[in-house]
């Protein structure tokens, strides 16, 4: 139901036709770790790219130490974004908002978690 909005039949393709299941049974995001646990299933992770750019700093520590291989994917995707803006004399970009490249993100060890005061 948090989704109604994207689901569209309107943007089927004349072959398809599109079935939105869960919005049919009034399920919310809410609901999805009840049905998960009495089901008898692990709670899975969030899932994203591996390049998200919406991906909290935490998230990428956890990739970094605990899949190096996926994090060095990652830091692949933003270097050849970053060289093809920078071949048309346009500034690189970064998949966090640290504002440097991901792959020095954790270059000296655990990054600490911001401290944001109560006023923010």
């Amino acid at each position: 139901m948090d989704e109604m909005g994207r689901a569209n039949p309107a943007k089927a393709m004349p072959y398809e036709e599109l079935a939105y299941p869960l919005l049919e049974l009034g399920i919310r995001r809410a609901d999805y770790p009840r049905i998960i646990r009495s089901a008898g299933l692990p709670m899975p992770p969030k899932s994203s790219c591996d390049f998200c750019p919406v991906r909290k700093i935490p998230e990428w520590q956890a990739m970094y130490e605990q899949d190096p291989d996926r994090f060095a994917r990652a830091c692949e995707v933003e270097d050849v974004i970053s060289t093809h803006l920078t071949t048309k004399n346009k500034r690189p970009v970064y998949l966090t908002r640290a504002g440097r490249p991901l792959r020095e993100l954790f270059k000296h060890g655990t990054q600490l978690p911001f401290l944001v005061s109560e006023q923010e």
